[in-house]
């Protein structure tokens, strides 16, 4: 009895390994020869392709950050305008001596600096000298009058000083603080992005490997069943059973064939799932390690108020929301420096030249002869402010929604650490029970198999246990899938699970 089990068993075990003990029909597939495989991963490479392949993607919106960065400091860079130009006109006018033409002609150029700074202060500095000529001419008569040709020369400071709106610091960075607010937002939303496509790799790669192994467990089902019927077919022909029972053997031989081509299915759609998820396009071939010794042990103390504190600490998500909630509340604060009125004080000095050669145009100027200044104020105070009101009002509720937002998100990440717990905690409990099914399962077959030799069982008696034992593999492979997704799941929750 114990030599017929072991060659049931064996034999079984034969077939699984790519040397069947009875030949498979025709259609049916057979272990197929490992391929040549152009990715060999476990989970962590598998983690780090998809992780690459969302870092790539991320560069564009972390480029678009940087520009606009570098949009919302021009203003506060200094600008330099060049000028210059030729004029010359005629005209028509009357006078006591009668009608005469005037004919006046010149060239132009100018220099200016301007520089505006985040206090509200605006600078500007010409630099400006042209010529002119004059010619008179009286319609009847001789008389011609022309003047020598004028230069003239200006040098002029202007400084503009906001004094209530605009006169914060603060205000007026306002699109810079935005910007390297959205920078930072790139930033992290970049990493949140990169742990999902990791998360996501990790459940695909561990799906995949499930999904391989219930192939094996098909095949070796399919292994089983067939050396099931060459043993029925013997039984039969000895006249120990019914003729009956090698059909039923026969259509179970069909069924696990049946549930091979199934299980094969899957593991291919399993595979370009996973490469989809890394960014490879479907049908890359592909060897996936084995799952023994992926186990990574969580960097926390799973506690509920550990991983409460980790959560709060680290979670990308939740600092994503905090940061949108100091926007708002940044702009809040601008909207309302926004109500008051706007007062500038305005100041300028200027030094001219004016003679008849460029040079003493020019040497005028700097002895700072002729003089002018001018000083002022300018208010300007809409009526009524809607506006202005309107903005803050808008800030204000963008505010709330803003608010709200990460107060739900801090709970539903709660509900989940909680949730998460207890996945893990039945994770680990239904692991420890699949093991001691299959276990059970295995000793249920080869009781039932030694049973079927002696006469006190019928084939059917053990179809069902190896059935029994196909689905407990089959969950046994599942609970340590979802053990694996439960740390991985507070791990992405905790922010560390790109961490070793």
């Amino acid at each position: 009895m114990i030599l017929f089990v072991a060659m049931v068993l064996g034999a079984a075990r034969a077939g699984a390994a790519g040397v069947p003990s009875a030949t498979p029909p025709p259609g049916v597939p057979s272990p197929d020869p490992v391929a040549p495989a152009s990715l060999v991963l476990d989970v962590a490479a598998a983690m780090e392709r998809a992780g690459a392949h969302r870092r790539a993607v991320a560069r564009a919106d972390l480029a678009s950050a940087d520009a606009d960065l570098d949009t919302a400091r021009a203003p506060f860079d200094p600008a330099a305008t060049l000028g210059g130009g030729y004029t010359a006109s005629t005209d028509e006018g009357a006078s006591q001596f009668g009608r005469f033409f005037a004919e006046t002609s010149g060239w132009r150029s100018s220099l200016g600096l301007a520089q505006t700074f985040t206090t509200g202060t605006t600078l500007n500095v010409d630099l400006a000298a042209d010529q002119s000529r004059f010619l008179y001419r009286l319609a009847e008569g001789d008389l011609e009058v022309t003047d020598e040709p004028q230069y003239r020369s200006r040098l002029a400071l202007q400084v503009s000083q906001a004094l209530l709106e605009g006169a914060s610091r603060r205000y007026n960075r306002r699109a810079l603080r935005a910007a390297q607010r959205g920078r930072t937002t790139a930033t992290a939303q970049a990493l949140l992005d990169e742990d999902r496509a990791c998360l996501a790799a990790a459940r695909a790669y561990r799906e995949a490997r499930r999904r391989q192994k219930l192939e094996e467990i098909a095949r070796e089902a399919l292994a089983v069943a067939n050396e099931q019927a060459r043993v029925v077919t013997e039984l039969v022909g000895a006249g120990r059973l019914a003729a009956v029972e090698s059909t039923r053997a026969r259509g179970t031989v069909l069924q696990a064939e049946l549930a091979l081509l199934d299980a094969g299915n899957a593991r291919a759609d399993a595979l370009d799932a996973l490469l989809v998820a890394m960014g490879d396009p479907p049908g890359t071939p592909v060897l996936l390690a084995d799952s023994v010794g992926e186990v990574r042990a969580v960097a926390l103390e799973l506690t509920p108020e550990a991983v409460t504190a980790a959560i709060d600490a680290q979670n990308v998500e939740l600092a994503l929301a905090r940061n949108a909630e100091a926007v708002a509340a940044g702009a809040v604060q601008d909207a309302r420096h926004g109500l008051l009125p706007t007062l500038a004080a305005t100041g300028g000095l200027g030094v001219a030249g004016y003679e008849p050669s460029l040079d003493g145009a020019l040497s005028e100027l700097a002895g700072g002869q002729l003089r002018d200044w001018n000083a002022g104020l300018t208010l300007s105070l809409p009526l009524g402010n809607r506006a202005d009101r309107a903005a803050l009002a808008r800030a204000e509720a963008q505010l709330a929604r803003a608010r709200a937002a990460r107060e739900e998100l801090e709970r539903g990440l709660g509900q989940q650490a909680a949730s998460q717990l207890r996945l893990l905690a039945s994770a680990t409990r239904r692991l420890d029970l699949t093991a001691a099914n299959e276990r059970l399962a295995r000793e249920t077959l080869a009781a039932e198999t030694a049973r079927l030799a002696e006469g006190r069982a019928l084939p059917r008696d053990v179809a069902a246990a190896a059935q029994a034992l196909t689905q407990a593999q089959g969950e046994a492979a599942a609970a340590l899938q979802g053990w694996l997704d439960a740390h991985d799941g507070i791990r992405f929750l905790t922010g560390t699970l790109g961490e070793p």
